[in-house]
Formats: C-alpha cells, sequence, structure tokens
C-alpha cells in the first residue's frame, strides 16, 4: 500500500534535483546572465597626457649633399691670374712695333699670331676676372655686369663724340661747323666706362675667394621639432 506514495516522493525529490543542477549550469554558462543597463555601466577614466615643453632636437645630418670644398687661392689666381694672362696677349702687337720686325717680311707669321693672340686677349679682359666665380658656381656676377655697361657706355661716348662729324672718305672735317661739339660729354663717358671696366675687374677679382668661403660654409639641415602633442619639422641654415 505505501509503495505508490514513497515511489512518488522519490521520484519528486529526484526531478528537484535535476533541475537544481541544470539551473545551475546555466548560470555558470558565459552570456547567460542578464544584460546590464547601459546606464549602470561606468566609462573608464580618461588620462589626458601631460603637456610637454616645447622641444627643439639636435638637427640630424644635411638632407643635400655637398660637394668636396673648395680652395680660394685656386679662386683668386683664376680671376688674378687669368686677368693678367689677358692684358699680356692683348699687348702681344707691342712686341713687333720696332723698325726691325716691321721692315722683315719673314716676321709677317709672327705679326698675325700676335694679332690673335690680342684679339684673345681682348676678350679674355672680359671674362677672365670672373673665373674664379665660375670655379664656385656662380654664373653671373656684380663685375662681370659692371664690365658689361661700360662697354655700352664706351660706345654712347664715341657716338656723342663724334656727333655732327661727317665720316665720309675724303671729306675735310672742317666743313663740319657743328663736329665737336659733343666731344667734352663724349670723354666724359668714356672716362666713366673706364672707370667701371677697372672697378668690375677688380670687384671680380677681390670677391672671388670670398664666394668661395660663402659657399664653402653653407649648410642645410633639417630639424625636427616637439610642442606637447604636436610635431613638425624646421628646415635651418648656415651661411
Amino acid at each position: 500500500m505505501y509503495d505508490r506514495p514513497v515511489r512518488a516522493i522519490v521520484a519528486t525529490l529526484v526531478l528537484v534535483l535535476v533541475l537544481v543542477i541544470v539551473a545551475r549550469t546555466a548560470s555558470a554558462q558565459p552570456g547567460a546572465t542578464e544584460p546590464i543597463p547601459p546606464g549602470d555601466i561606468e566609462a573608464p577614466p580618461v588620462y589626458a597626457p601631460p603637456q610637454q615643453p616645447f622641444q627643439q632636437q639636435q638637427p640630424y645630418q644635411q638632407q643635400q649633399p655637398q660637394g668636396p670644398q673648395k680652395s680660394e687661392d685656386i679662386a683668386l689666381w683664376l680671376s688674378l691670374g687669368g686677368t693678367l694672362g689677358s692684358y699680356a696677349l692683348l699687348f702681344t702687337p707691342l712686341l713687333f712695333t720696332t723698325d726691325s720686325y716691321s721692315e722683315s717680311e719673314s716676321n709677317s707669321g709672327m705679326r698675325e699670331l700676335a694679332s690673335a693672340a690680342s684679339s684673345i686677349g681682348l676678350v679674355g679682359t672680359l671674362l677672365a676676372p670672373t673665373f674664379g666665380h665660375w670655379y664656385a658656381g656662380k654664373g653671373f656676377t656684380r663685375g662681370f655686369g659692371l664690365r658689361l655697361g661700360a662697354i655700352g657706355v664706351a660706345l654712347i661716348g664715341v657716338v656723342v663724340a663724334l656727333s655732327g662729324c661727317s665720316l665720309g672718305f675724303g671729306h675735310d672735317q672742317a666743313e663740319d661747323p657743328n663736329c665737336g661739339q659733343g666731344e667734352p660729354i663724349g670723354i666724359a663717358l668714356l672716362i666713366g666706362a673706364g672707370g667701371m671696366w677697372v672697378g668690375g675687374t677688380v670687384d671680380d677679382i677681390v670677391q672671388a675667394p670670398r664666394r668661395v668661403r660663402r659657399n664653402n660654409g653653407a649648410q642645410i639641415a633639417l630639424t625636427p621639432l616637439i610642442s606637447g602633442d604636436r610635431a613638425g619639422l624646421a628646415l635651418v641654415g648656415a651661411f
């Protein structure tokens, strides 16, 4: 008689035990917990990076490669020696002005050679003072510009000095009443042209070593700069 109630009680206890075990197992698995409302979650604190003072790091090696250092003495002697040699060639025909050379026909070839050397020397007096600057890497200089300007002023001086004069062959200049009126101005222009020529020549010779010195001392570096949370690069030059 009592078997059925006992069995029912045992079955009920076993069922309760199984339900308890299943409930604990489910609660231990991830994702089975109840979601937390967004308002209950506290955001982690945000720490701002400390402000750093302005820093300038040491510049690293120069970005633009430089060639070998050039010599100031070479630049000087290129300008000075080239100028002296050009004037020496310019006055070479003076060596053949003696009577012995002028009367001898065998020296005609030497006179032609001297005339060619004089032409080369004339061009050299314009270009040679700038040789040292070309060696240093500078194309057009102040002295070269003065010499070019001297040529223009000299041409204007000749035109002004001869204004009013007839240049026809076989014409008597005394018949031109206006001939010679511009001579004072023309002579002044010629003197000014000579001063420009000499000044430009001296300036190129003197400035040639300084040109090399400035080019050798030029340095360009790229320096990183850091200020707080910002960074950048700065181009620094020393001349």
